[in-house]
């Protein structure tokens, strides 16, 4: 009877863990290229499950806490803000306080969701596979951001039409301030070049693609933080949608938040110069910015024409399978594939130690 009743038992009492929404036998990610494993696809084993923190992390929790770290946070920043060369008088002194506390808040979240669901930070943050080849990525990064630029122009121009009202108020709140401070530029650009790639690819890419893959499945997962992280960057939303598709991507076919990240902050880093180079007179300069809009709205069509094309054949082309898992159990998935490929390692391990002890 004993002997029945543990064969009879629930899952759990064999030792092997149930499968997870996305997360199904069979598993593939549907990539190739430079950045898979020896062996292809990855096909777990029958055995116990790797545990998968993401089943626990709650990424509800992240708006509260940005929002009441947030307002904390910006409190703190302007009373340094007093004590420093950038002056509280200074224009740009909001806008830098609200960027460090937003970012402030966020790195806080990320740490505290991570530390109560069990989820390495080192783990989800990875490491760039041994002899990476990043010129295709900065290719791809061209593409996509003369992409983001013609949609800009068509978005904003359309949104000029449809909605003045609402788009002076975008560009009032999305220009930065002008400051002639040589320290309040510093930590503008460095917020913006170091801290904004860093946070969103570790939120975005890194949190929200495994916690909604693991919910609904690693393609809606895919699809609602790029849209998502589209929505937050207001008139650039499409620009900003296929670079989250692209970034990851590049996430899913080197298991390592590094490379996205990296492809960021270089897109950033063209931006900032872009900015240095034509500086914004500020607002009121919207009658000039509206000129320019209407008179590359016609040319930022044609680019996005030309360049949405071969974004859609990547995406399409490293599109996960259907039963693709999550990226952040990926070195497991590796593991049980050797392991499949080879079962008598393990044992084979084992008695050559037992030999030698």
């Amino acid at each position: 009877m004993g002997q029945a009743g543990e064969g009879a038992g629930p899952a759990a009492d064999s030792g092997v863990t149930p499968d997870l929404p996305g997360d199904e036998p069979g598993f593939t990610t549907g990539l190739s290229g430079f950045a898979d494993p020896p062996g292809g696809n990855f096909v777990p084993s029958a055995g116990a499950r790797p545990d998968n923190p993401f089943q626990t992390l709650r990424t509800r929790t992240l708006i509260p806490f940005a929002f009441f770290g947030g307002i904390v946070l910006y409190g703190a920043f302007r009373i340094v803000a007093t004590m420093t060369p950038i002056g509280p008088e200074d224009p740009a002194v909001y806008e830098i306080a609200s960027m460090m506390a937003g970012y402030g808040a966020i790195a806080l979240w990320v740490l505290w969701a991570c530390r109560r669901s069990g989820t390495g930070i080192r783990r989800l943050v990875g490491r760039v596979p041994g002899g990476y080849n990043w010129y295709p990525v900065l290719g791809l990064l061209g593409v996509a951001g003369l992409f983001s630029l013609g949609s800009w122009y068509v978005a904003a121009y359309g949104l000029s039409l449809a909605a003045p009202g609402m788009f002076e108020w975008i560009f009032e709140v999305s220009d930065p301030a002008v400051t002639e401070s040589a320290a309040a530029a510093v930590m503008w650009t460095l917020t913006a070049v170091v801290l904004a790639p860093l946070l969103e690819e570790v939120v975005f890419r890194g949190i929200l693609v495994n916690r909604w893959g693991v919910k609904w499945g690693i393609r809606t997962g895919i699809m609602a933080s790029a849209v998502l992280f589209g929505v937050c960057h207001l008139i650039d939303m499409a620009g900003a949608t296929v670079f989250a598709l692209i970034a990851t991507i590049l996430y899913l076919r080197t298991r390592t938040l590094i490379v996205p990240i990296a492809v960021h902050a270089a897109n950033n880093v063209v931006a900032v110069l872009l900015d240095f180079v034509y500086p914004s007179e500020g607002p009121g300069d919207l009658a000039t910015e509206l000129q320019e809009i209407e008179a590359m709205a016609l040319p930022g069509l044609g680019i996005a024409a030309v360049t949405l094309p071969v974004l859609v054949w990547y995406l399409r082309r490293h599109w996960p399978g259907r039963g693709a898992g999550i990226p952040y159990l990926a070195d497991d998935r590796v593991a049980d594939d050797r392991a499949v490929e080879d079962p008598g390692a393990e044992d084979q391990g084992a008695e050559d130690q037992a030999a030698e002890d």
